[in-house]
């Protein structure tokens, strides 16, 4: 073996030990840093060790086996750009630090003990004759993979900007102008199937108590119309809006166009939608109380966050984040796909009046909005009086863990937060709609009106 040889492996060696610490270090940032988001669920959670220890082992197979080198200079460019993004988030204030801060440490890690790896093995030039060079189509291809590769880390990593997601209210004055508000409202849902259009159940005047309820992601305002009816039947205006991009008709008006329609679906979007609700429903009674399910659940929460002209807020299995991942997994998600193209994904549906599909898009803003409540909700009491949190045991869709610990998180500070559970007994994760399979309104509704204040509403 040559000296040069022998001083090759020497520096490999070394620098695997640096890449495993910087591994370990990325590891363990998430117990360590303080930005609000890494509080949900991150430290408690063993999956995040497994789930970065699988990328370090998986990232440094095809680096130890490809001895031509296009590898190498694969790694120094992914660990070049993730370090700058490291950097980047580590020199922002501890208040906007994230987990991702951790994902970009741990990834240099594993790429520096890779390629230091692969040095500290590689047998002397000498050995073996070079290989030849690759055809171009084959030179082509590794490049174009690189970059979308690259592409897609920087995408997945850099900051989304501003998550604070303030409320600018401008409510109603009174009934006459919350009316007109509505009309406007639908009057502009000129391409709205026809069970999709916002919805307003009203008594020809201002009412002590007004409903606002806040339809699931994919579904519309149809979703909501038996409950607002008994709600209605007791006495209360009940108001039901339709999210943005939701409900959208085909060009002959027969049936839904398909879940593309919310390629344009923000965070930011969501919210001016809650804002403008809340501001027509304050015009509708003296009494404002809001409820929404999954998507409709975060929304529900973000007005519980910052509406204090509303007296109670009931959020049912609100999709704060992925399920069954960790936080960071989630944060990564909701920053690609929130710049990305929209991706739909078929499902099998069994109501006319919700996508048969779901969105990137959709899912992108339901948990960027999600997160900003989780960032902020750790921090600040809700601005609402009472809050209901209902969780449904049997739904795989819902990250329970991060819900409750944000819960938790409002009582510590002497908010009224309570949690209801309804019985496992195989409900869907869409457990309002009563067009669902398995539905079963006679257990969910009764629960549901207790919460928002109305005891016995439901005739079951």
């Amino acid at each position: 073996m040559s000296d040069d040889d022998t001083t090759a492996r020497s520096t490999g060696r070394r620098w695997v030990v640096v890449g495993i610490g910087l591994t370990v270090i990325g590891t363990a940032l998430p117990w360590f840093t303080v930005g609000p988001a890494s509080q949900l669920g991150v430290a408690t959670s063993g999956r995040w060790v497994l789930l970065l220890a699988g990328v370090a082992g998986v990232a440094s197979i095809p680096l130890l086996r490809d001895g031509s080198g296009h590898a190498a200079r694969v790694g120094v460019g992914c660990a070049a750009v993730s370090g700058a993004i490291a950097v980047l988030r580590l020199v922002s204030p501890p208040e906007s630090m994230r987990p991702a801060v951790g994902i970009a440490v741990c990834a240099v890690g594993s790429l520096v003990t890779a390629l230091a790896a692969r040095r500290a093995v590689r047998p002397s030039a000498d050995a073996h004759p070079p290989r030849e060079p690759a055809r171009p189509a084959v030179r082509i291809a590794r490049r174009t993979i690189t970059v979308t590769l690259l592409g897609a880390l920087i995408l997945a990593l850099w900051p989304l900007g501003d998550r604070a997601l303030p409320s600018s209210p401008d409510p109603a004055d009174d009934f006459d102008v919350a009316v007109q508000r509505f009309e406007a409202l639908v009057d502009a849902e000129t391409d709205v199937f026809e069970p999709c259009h916002s919805n307003l159940l009203h008594h020809g005047r201002s009412t002590d108590v007004v409903v606002v309820l806040f339809h699931g992601l994919t579904n519309c305002p149809r979703q909501y119309l038996e409950l607002g009816q008994a709600l209605h039947a007791e006495g209360a205006n009940v108001l039901i809006t339709r999210a943005p991009g939701h409900g959208i008709a085909t060009s002959d008006g027969a049936a839904l166009a398909g879940a593309g329609a919310l390629r344009s679906l923000t965070a930011g979007r969501l919210v001016d939608f809650a804002d403008d609700t809340v501001d027509l429903a304050a015009g509708l009674g003296d009494d404002v109380r809001v409820s929404g399910l999954s998507m409709g659940g975060v929304v529900a929460l973000w007005v519980a966050q910052h509406r204090d002209d509303v007296e109670r807020v009931v959020a049912i299995a609100p999709a704060l984040e992925l399920p069954s991942v960790p936080n960071a997994v989630s944060t990564v998600f909701t920053s690609l796909f929130t710049r990305l193209p929209t991706v739909t994904i078929s499902e099998e549906r069994h109501i006319d009046h919700d996508y048969a599909a779901l969105s990137t898009k959709g899912l992108a803003a339901t948990f960027g909005l999600g997160q900003a409540v989780a960032d902020r909700g750790l921090d600040d009491v809700p601005a609402v009086d009472h809050l209901t949190v209902m969780l449904n045991p049997d739904d795989p869709l819902v990250s329970e863990e991060s819900v409750v610990e944000l819960m938790d998180a409002w009582s510590e500070r002497g908010a009224d937060v309570s949690i209801v559970e309804f019985d496992p007994i195989g409900l869907r994760h869409d457990l309002i709609d009563v067009g669902q399979p398995n539905a079963d309104p006679d257990h969910v509704y009764p629960l549901v009106v207790d919460a928002l204040g109305f005891p016995g509403a439901w005739p079951t």
